[in-house]
């Protein structure tokens, strides 16, 4: 593990120039913030979410599955954030744009779907908010 792992460590590492790290009700997120675009996020009960676009295009270089080796972004997170995450979940999400709304005003609802970019719910829940669970 330990030289394929220098090898996904480094694309990562490549891939995450110029990431922005925020803060949120003691989560921890990395976000592209003028693309709206998140990596990760470390919640506080050390769970570690993370964009499984972003990185199954920093994996195909190595021809590698996300979810198989989720284990490299695990090991990644631990020695570049924070030590101690505890538990690994993928989440499949193109650019988000109601990231900065919730870095601001955080999470008031969760929902599966498949929105597209340009759905007109996030224009509503960026001018309104997120209501109800």
């Amino acid at each position: 593990m330990n030289s394929n792992y220098e090898i996904v460590r480094e694309l990562i590492e490549y891939n995450c120039d110029g990431v922005d790290k925020y803060i949120h009700n003691n989560s921890t997120w990395l976000i592209f913030t003028d693309d709206k675009k998140w990596v990760i996020e470390l919640t506080k009960d050390g769970t570690l979410w993370y964009n499984y676009n972003f990185f199954k295009d920093v994996f195909k270089y190595l021809s590698l599955d996300v979810v198989e080796n989720q284990n490299y972004i695990t090991k990644w997170v631990e020695e570049t954030i924070i030590n101690g995450v505890k538990e690994t979940i993928y989440r499949q999400m193109g650019v988000v744009p109601v990231v900065e709304d919730t870095i601001e005003n955080g999470v008031k609802h969760t929902e599966y779907g498949d929105w597209l970019d340009g759905d007109e719910r996030f224009d509503d829940i960026i001018q309104n908010g997120v209501k109800h669970t």
